[in-house]
């Protein structure tokens, strides 16, 4: 078996060697080599003691990030690599993370700590330590709890969550043990913080099984999520469109009132960006699209992104690949847009202030609807003939 490592995360962990420690790569870089895709991180699990990483490296490549907890961040060839050392966890009474933690000269004791048994794997010098069966799984496409499942979710609520955002984005099954206890402990979820469910949830939306998973744990969506019990859920409009987070929580919400999703985005603290381009589309998800001033009075209304959402979400692909024409071209859809501007129409005599705005205004629709082209004689001609329809 080849498990490729980029030299500036080799240069760590043979460091470490060198100075007598045990250092092997674990969790997630391992999970995503063994599956062929390039890993966005390195982690490092070491027999050294958090200060003996320290003096492993000379300032300012090292960062105690967690000390208190085992972990050194190392900047190797520009990039961080946390280091941990091995440990065993202490209670955990919050369930969320262990009271204390307690160093360990055992790989197996460390790996034996952790949620699932794809991300309970090592890479060191002598290959692959597996010690629950993580590459079966893998094999299998299983996500399954190291040990009991009831009691890793007791530690932390969150691996619930976790469990399921896995077997969506990965697209696997969870293991029928892990399931049950999946489905039995919701309730571990009510402490953990908002941010934290929202990254989990989001990431879940966006797996190419999202929709599967989605039918498969309700309940869990709706534990955390009440509103959206005895809702329709539309489970093949969420598997028909991209992977976009907008898009899909627009998707999961589609059933919901504008202003009822809203309060939830802001329940999540969802950011203030995601949560304007969910609620445009959702506050347009009917609107209509059949005709080209229909679809540019869209954009006009909600912008060229949400406008293409609102498209997605009504299965319009008409519409959309329209959408992405007429932006390419600078279609016309906004008050700078226009081939006149306001001085333009002081200089015919337009009143000014709110008349004059709205004089622009119907100029811009007209030129949408196709009524009038985007040509300054044009606009000049149909703004005289709206100021001499007002004198009169």
């Amino acid at each position: 078996m080849t498990f490729a490592v980029p030299e500036y995360v080799s240069a760590v962990t043979d460091r470490l060697r060198e100075r007598g420690f045990q250092a092997y790569l674990v969790g997630g870089c391992v999970r995503d080599t063994l599956r062929g895709v390039t890993p966005n991180d390195y982690d490092v699990a070491t027999s050294a003691l958090p200060e003996e990483t320290v003096a492993a490296f000379p300032d300012p490549r090292v960062i105690g990030t967690g000390m208190r907890h085992g972990t050194v961040t190392v900047l190797s060839g520009g990039r961080p690599i946390e280091v941990t050392t091995f440990r065993v966890d202490g209670p955990y009474r919050d369930h969320r993370r262990p009271d204390a933690v307690a160093f360990t000269p055992s790989l197996e004791e460390d790996l034996a700590r952790r949620d699932f048994t794809v991300n309970a794997m090592a890479w060191g010098k002598e290959g692959l330590v597996d010690p629950f069966g993580g590459q079966e799984a893998l094999a299998r496409r299983v996500i399954a709890c190291v040990g009991e499942p009831a009691r890793r979710f007791d530690e932390d609520g969150l691996r619930i969550l976790r469990a399921v955002r896995f077997a969506a984005t990965l697209d696997f099954t969870v293991d029928p043990a892990t399931a049950a206890d999946v489905h039995n402990s919701t309730s571990l979820l009510d402490p953990v913080s908002a941010e934290r469910k929202w990254a989990e949830l989001t990431k879940w939306l966006c797996g190419p099984a999202a929709a599967r998973v989605l039918a498969e744990y309700r309940d869990l969506i709706e534990h955390m999520i009440p509103e959206l019990r005895g809702r329709a859920l539309d489970r093949r409009l969420l598997a028909s469109l991209p992977p976009r987070k907008e898009l899909r929580l627009a998707a999961l919400f589609s059933s919901l009132p504008a202003e009822e999703a809203g309060a939830i985005l802001a329940r999540f603290k969802c950011d203030g960006a995601t949560r304007k381009r969910v609620l445009a589309a959702l506050s347009h998800k009917d609107a209509p699209l059949g005709t080209e001033g229909e679809r540019l009075r869209l954009v006009h209304a909600v912008g060229w992104p949400a406008a293409g959402d609102v498209a997605a979400l009504q299965g319009n692909a008409e519409a959309a690949a329209f959408l992405r024409r007429a932006e390419k071209d600078g279609a016309p859809v906004a008050l700078a847009d226009l081939a006149v501007t306001g001085d333009d129409l002081a200089a015919l005599g337009a009143p000014g202030g709110r008349r004059m705005g709205v004089l622009l205004d119907t100029l811009l629709l007209r030129v949408i609807d196709g009524q009038t082209k985007n040509e300054r004689s044009a606009l000049l001609a149909a703004a005289r003939e709206m100021i001499e329809q007002w004198r009169s």
